[in-house]
């Protein structure tokens, strides 16, 4: 988004399209990458698609990711360095979870049976 966003090679509207659709798949934007992407955005094309960006969020396809743990803990310096150094789980958004269990995504093997082929994964080499 942001090379097409510098060398201005995509649509305005196809940019807003894949920024809602990252934001979808990836629980919300990180608040400075979204903050970023927002005033190239605007630079680009101009102030009068801010209120756009307010109608995104309001309607949950442009949002910001929520902070599972402030970067400010109350209490000691060393407190602040057992959460940093505790390797925390990773998270997955819920559109992973929903694929996951909706099984939106074919099963990847690395065998595939040319001769017998049982997905049209064959036809690309499996990509």
């Amino acid at each position: 988004m942001k090379n097409c966003l510098a060398m201005n090679v995509c649509d305005r509207y196809a940019i807003l399209r894949l920024l809602c659709l990252l934001s979808i798949t990836q629980d919300g934007l990180l608040q400075d990458e979204l903050q970023k992407l927002k005033i190239q955005f605007l630079h680009m094309y101009g102030y009068q698609h801010l209120p756009l960006f307010y109608k995104l969020e309001r309607s949950g396809l442009c949002t910001e990711q929520a902070n599972l743990i402030t970067t400010e803990v109350k209490g000691s310096h060393l407190a602040n360095k057992v959460v940093q150094a505790v390797p925390l789980p990773t998270r997955r958004s819920a559109f992973n979870c929903f694929a996951q269990k909706l099984k939106l995504f074919p099963y990847i093997s690395d065998d595939y049976e040319l001769k017998n082929p049982k997905d049209m994964g064959y036809v690309f080499s499996g990509s």
